[in-house]
C-alpha cells in the first residue's frame, strides 16, 4: 500500500472513531499536539474532542459517522460523511461532515471540520457552538 492509500485508510479509521467514540483509535490516529479546526467553534485541542465527545456519547442511545467520499492527494485526505446520532431525550441529529486531515507519520497533525452550524444551533441551542472547547 502506497502512503497516499495508507493516510486514506489512516482518515476513514479516524472518522469512523469520531462516529462509534473509539478513544483507543483515536489516541492512537490523533497527534497529541494537532490543530484541529471545527467550524463555528475555532481551534480545539485532541482533549477538548476527547471531552466532547465523551459528552455526546453521554447523552446518546446510538452515534455513527460514515464515510461517503474518500479523496487523498500528498499528505492530506478529505472525506465527505454522514452522521447520524439519537439522542436519550429523542432528538435525532443527522449532520452532513467535509473532514480535511494532514496526516504524517501516520498520524493526523491538523484537521479541519465543516458542518451544518444552524442545525446545532436549531437542536441543541445558540451556545452549543461555544461550549466546546471552552
Amino acid at each position: 500500500m502506497d502512503q497516499v492509500e495508507a493516510n486514506k485508510a489512516i482518515a476513514v479509521r479516524v472518522v469512523e472513531g469520531f462516529g462509534n467514540v473509539d478513544f483507543d483509535t483515536l489516541t492512537q490516529l490523533l497527534h497529541e499536539d494537532m490543530d484541529y479546526n471545527v467550524l463555528g467553534m475555532g481551534k480545539l485541542r485532541r482533549k477538548d474532542i476527547f471531552d466532547a465527545l465523551g459528552g455526546l456519547s453521554a447523552d446518546a442511545e446510538s452515534m455513527a459517522i460514515e464515510p461517503r467520499t474518500v479523496i487523498a492527494e500528498g499528505d492530506r485526505v478529505i472525506i465527505q460523511a454522514d452522521g447520524n446520532m439519537q439522542f436519550k431525550n429523542g432528538v435525532s441529529y443527522r449532520n452532513s461532515y467535509c473532514f480535511v486531515f494532514r496526516l504524517a507519520d501516520g498520524k493526523v497533525v491538523e484537521g479541519h471540520e465543516y458542518l451544518d452550524t444552524a442545525l446545532i444551533e436549531r437542536l441543541f441551542g445558540p451556545d452549543a457552538l461555544s461550549a466546546v472547547g471552552s
